[in-house]
């Protein structure tokens, strides 16, 4: 329960629109373009889309602007789906298409699922899964700690902040669905995504003071609108595909599952690039160091979240569960594969 003097009571100013995002009336031209199709064309323009080659870019861009539908901030277009029925039928229709070819040719999984028959051999697994995945120590972060400079370190983090800016929405997301345990612990999760209540422990009130500190609410406005890679998208498309459709609700638990046992060890490798270059202000670093000490815990507490689950999950849950996992490991890879290039190879 909030005590009614601490509603609204922060140390910081929060009179810029958060996310830091451009406000948008319609969908891009391209998307609004399929959408005029009937559904015979749509299908084929479709089909054509997910067959071509080079194609990952437009499939994340467009997923990405669908995705804003789901939040309902500033840029999400404003369309009245009870007026316009069909419209959300087609949207619905080009995202699972889409999110089809994304999760199981674009992101195909390197990893076996393994065999199990029980959920204590699924938390064996996952707590083994989560620690020596690819992505834990993916070269990016050795990049980040010891070669990146500090111009490249400021895009970088334009890009942590955007990657991170609606996290506690996502995590709201995981919640319908589950049962008992688990429910208790994304629930508990998302109550520290929101600082215990306390504005100013928000995760999201440690991004603002980042951009405050470099001086970056306007540029960052223009950098996602016209320099912002489309693979840096590519790991929040993943959890979102899995998050806004229905009945995926454990596949995003084990999604969430890899993706929180990764801070620790990105953050670490965040913070020392930090001290390389001597950033030292603690608005910029607040949100990794606070990190380091809180995110550790959550990806053991959705394992034993997973173990205490009652009723009893069945093997088509537990498979779920690994499949997402497994889902996000490959995301990641894909987008640090490509960050790494970008920050490395053309003179950034």
């Amino acid at each position: 329960m909030l005590k009614q003097e601490t509603i609204g009571h922060s140390r910081f100013p929060h009179e810029q629109y958060w996310p830091p995002v451009n406000a948008a009336n319609e969908f891009s031209l391209t998307l609004n373009e399929l959408l005029a199709l009937n559904m015979g064309e749509l299908t084929d323009k479709l089909q054509e889309i997910i067959s071509a080659t080079h194609n990952e870019e437009l499939v994340n861009k467009y997923l990405a602007e669908i995705y804003s539908l789901y939040y309902g901030y500033k840029d999400a277009p404003r369309i009245d789906f009870w007026e316009k029925p069909e419209i959300f039928s087609r949207i619905e229709f080009i995202k699972l298409t889409l999110e089809d070819f994304f999760i199981n040719t674009l992101l195909k999984s390197r990893y076996e699922l393994p065999e199990i028959s029980s959920a204590a051999q699924v938390g064996d697994y996952l707590r083994f899964f989560v620690e020596h995945n690819y992505g834990v120590s993916h070269a990016f972060f050795d990049f980040v700690a010891d070669e990146m400079s500090e111009q490249q370190m400021k895009e970088f983090l334009l890009l942590e902040v955007i990657r991170n800016e609606i996290v506690d929405d996502e995590v709201a997301l995981m919640v319908p669905g589950l049962q008992y345990s688990m429910k208790q612990v994304v629930v508990s999760n998302l109550w520290d995504e929101c600082g215990n209540g306390a504005i100013d422990n928000f995760h999201t009130n440690w991004l603002r003071r980042l951009l405050t500190a470099h001086d970056e609410w306007s540029n960052i406005l223009t950098y996602r609108a016209e320099q912002k890679p489309w693979f840096a998208s590519i790991s929040s498309n993943s959890f979102n595909a899995v998050l806004t459709t229905r009945f995926k609700c454990h596949r995003a638990y084990g999604h969430f599952m890899t993706t929180e046992a990764w801070v620790a060890p990105h953050f670490k490798k965040i913070l020392q690039g930090m001290d390389r270059l001597g950033i030292t202000d603690q608005n910029v670093r607040v949100y990794f160091d606070a990190h380091m000490r809180i995110d550790p815990h959550h990806a053991e507490e959705m394992i034993e979240g997973l173990l205490k689950n009652t009723p009893e999950l069945a093997q088509v849950v537990l498979y779920d569960i690994i499949k997402g996992a497994h889902q996000a490991a490959m995301a990641g890879e894909m987008m640090y594969d490509k960050l790494l290039e970008y920050f490395r190879g053309n003179g950034h």
